[in-house]
């Protein structure tokens, strides 16, 4: 019952690992069906089942979901590069407040947020 430390600690780091592995993977999961044809599909079955929906209005909703999706993503579009400018002037004001040492981090800080931003939002969206 006296176990070493090293395996306990080990055990623990293991396990703190898979656990943010799989909340990672869940939620990138979740992320793919909220956005895109995966929430089309979930609300339509959500639909299907609650509202006892015929083939036919199935269908028709189906129909529905689609061009309003295709809505969103054209208005998507639009607003994406209102809001990457608006980013962009944000930074460069802040930029121009810090001491040499502090854009550099600054630097890293924006790589890394746009890092985050491309793997959420591929371009293809």
């Amino acid at each position: 019952m006296n176990r070493p430390w090293k395996e306990i600690i080990a055990a623990l780091l293991i396990g703190l690992f898979l656990g943010a592995a799989g909340g990672w993977w869940g939620h990138r999961w979740r992320m793919q069906r909220w956005h895109g044809e995966g929430r089309d599909t979930q609300l339509l079955e959500k639909f299907t089942s609650q509202l006892d929906l015929t083939t036919e209005q199935k269908a028709q909703i189906a129909s529905i979901l689609e061009a309003n999706r295709r809505k969103v993503d054209s208005l998507r579009s639009e607003v994406h590069p209102r809001f990457d400018e608006i980013r962009s002037s944000a930074d460069s004001e802040i930029a121009k407040l810090l001491t040499p040492e502090q854009q550099v981090e600054f630097e890293k800080m924006k790589a890394h947020r746009e890092g985050r931003r491309k793997r959420r939002h591929p371009p293809d969206e």
